[in-house]
């Protein structure tokens, strides 16, 4: 797979009716990218060849990211099957570079989920958002420069704590005015102040988000046995000794499955640690045994997804080829602080309780 020149990529994307005059700003930013890669070619600057093919990569992304829901009209669909293609072509000649392999299926993946077509991977739907108030951890994420956010879970344990005393009388104060509206009546400034106090008194505020780089070291696909493995590092997901602890997972909307499965983690690490904040297809707590997926649930008070949503999950990994025959499944419901869970099975890709 070649990467095509400006001038045929343009022939083959065009509108037949008007020709180029029709190419709008976001083709025309995948137009501007191709451009950028022929003219790197032309210099030896190896940098600035992987920089151009990123950037194509990138471009071509955003381009069927921002055609998701549009009609699968005759153009639509051509330019998005040559779009796909040209991200692909880019990836081919960054491997050809050396750049990172894990990072180059990860960007894979996401290019066929957007525009597979029939593919399962295919995205459709935009996935389950933060639920409630957790949806601050997002929002003030982005207002940062995408640099930290306040914890919801570590802000609402200190609601919940008798004695927790964030320092001066002032702070006290303005603290249990935050504590008198209670958790789900709380504000984006209501978040604010909290992470004001607790920085002030050094305290365990913040929550981890993980950027890309650092989001693919959880990254965990199924071996050519259905054993789950980090794509990263290709250890085996926990051991025989881990079998009695549960792990958090979420899966990505493009059915990326991330874990912190075997890992020891001191720092604040949640559902929404995994994606940033973004939207996920599902995500809870999981069990496997040197790699078999023993058990998996959704209980997750971040995202609550729901019995539909872990359904899709398990459908995405069993086409990954993931050995489910011995994974035991419930579905949990979170309703305030009641919690209900249910023993289920996955039947023709829908989940049915087990009375």
């Amino acid at each position: 797979m070649q990467i095509p020149t400006v001038a045929l990529f343009k022939a083959r994307t065009k509108n037949p009716r008007f020709g180029q005059r029709s190419r709008g700003p976001n083709i025309r930013k995948v137009d501007a990218a191709l451009d950028a890669w022929w003219t790197a070619l032309r210099t030896p600057d190896r940098r600035r060849r992987i920089e151009a093919l990123a950037g194509i990569v990138s471009s071509c992304s955003k381009w069927l990211k921002l055609k998701q829901k549009s009609a699968d009209q005759s153009l639509t669909a051509i330019r998005r099957s040559e779009i796909r293609r040209l991200g692909q072509a880019a990836l081919i000649e960054l491997g050809r570079l050396g750049e990172d392999a894990t990072q180059i299926a990860f960007d894979r993946r996401k290019l066929n989920a957007l525009g597979g077509g029939d593919s399962p991977r295919t995205v459709r739907g935009q996935g389950v958002a933060l639920s409630g108030n957790y949806r601050y951890e997002r929002e003030l994420y982005l207002r940062s420069g995408k640099k930290h956010t306040p914890s919801a879970t570590l802000l609402h344990t200190a609601l919940a704590r008798r004695n927790y005393d964030p320092g001066t009388m002032d702070e006290y104060k303005v603290f249990q005015q935050i504590k008198k509206r209670g958790f789900d009546q709380l504000s984006r400034s209501d978040f604010l102040l909290f992470e004001k106090l607790a920085k002030e008194k050094d305290l365990a505020h913040e929550v981890v988000f993980l950027n890309k780089n650092a989001r693919l070291d959880y990254w965990v696909v199924p071996d050519q046995d259905g054993l789950l493995i980090y794509q990263r590092s290709h250890k085996r997901v926990t051991s025989e000794e881990s079998q009695g602890l549960a792990y958090t997972w979420v899966m990505d909307t493009y059915g990326n499955l991330f874990t912190t499965a075997g890992e020891r983690l001191e720092t604040q690490f949640n559902h929404s640690s995994f994606n940033a904040g973004k939207n996920v297809i599902c995500g809870g707590t999981l069990k496997a045994v040197g790699g078999k997926l023993t058990y998996i649930d959704n209980s997750s008070g971040h995202y609550k997804p729901s019995m539909d949503d872990m359904a899709r999950a398990l459908w995405l990994l069993a086409a990954d080829g993931a050995d489910l025959s011995e994974c035991a499944v419930s579905a949990v419901t979170i309703v305030g602080t009641q919690v209900t869970t249910v023993k289920c099975k996955l039947e023709n890709g829908t989940l049915e309780r087990v009375e």
